[in-house]
């Protein structure tokens, strides 16, 4: 008999939280709907892509996973894993469908969040893969001007040196010595 779907849920993301292939595969082959959310509106695709793991994202996919699925904060799994810096996972979901400057609610691109945590190797793929250094946000910033309130400097570097246009609203979030090495340095 199977089981309560509500059950197979919650074992199907405790699966995943595990990173275990054979109880992901137990789950889904005992009904676990693999387009279930939590009550963050997140999917087993957005935990999987926090982790990287192209194998087990493949197999959702396989068992008819949601690609460009958006959580209660409108994050695709495409923003958790340029969040978390998986670089492997961002490669996958890119070609499979997800769009490389898809918005979350506030519309933040995966650029903009790999950003705001420091994702370097994330912030290099992105913009390797076409994101767009001046897409705006609904406060009408830009991925510089977050590393610019954030003191990152190295993602400021990269972003600059990518075309990203330096505004007086950004200047006025990098502090002087940085802007003076920038300077030097001719990136702006």
């Amino acid at each position: 008999m199977q089981q309560d779907s509500s059950i197979n849920k919650d074992k199907l993301f405790n699966a995943i939280i595990k990173n275990s292939r054979k109880k992901i595969e137990s789950s889904l082959n005992k009904g676990a709907n693999v387009n279930s959310k939590n009550i963050y509106g997140k999917t087993p695709l957005h935990h999987i892509a926090q982790t990287g793991n192209v194998d087990n994202m493949q197999l959702l996919l396989d068992n008819g996973a949601t690609m460009g699925v958006r959580d209660t904060r409108g994050k695709t799994p495409l923003h958790d894993a340029a969040a978390n810096n998986k670089i492997d996972g961002i490669e996958w979901l890119i070609n499979n469908g997800e769009y490389v400057d898809t918005k979350d609610i506030y519309e933040k691109t995966p650029l903009c969040i790999a950003v705001e945590n420091g994702s370097i190797e994330s912030i290099k793929f992105l913009i390797n893969k076409s994101a767009n250094v001046n897409a705006l946000d609904t406060s009408e910033n830009t991925p510089l001007y977050y590393a610019s309130i954030h003191k990152k400097y190295d993602s400021i570097k990269i972003l600059l040196a990518n075309g990203a246009e330096l505004t007086t609203k950004i200047k006025q979030g990098i502090s002087e010595d940085l802007y003076k090495e920038l300077k030097i340095s001719s990136k702006i």
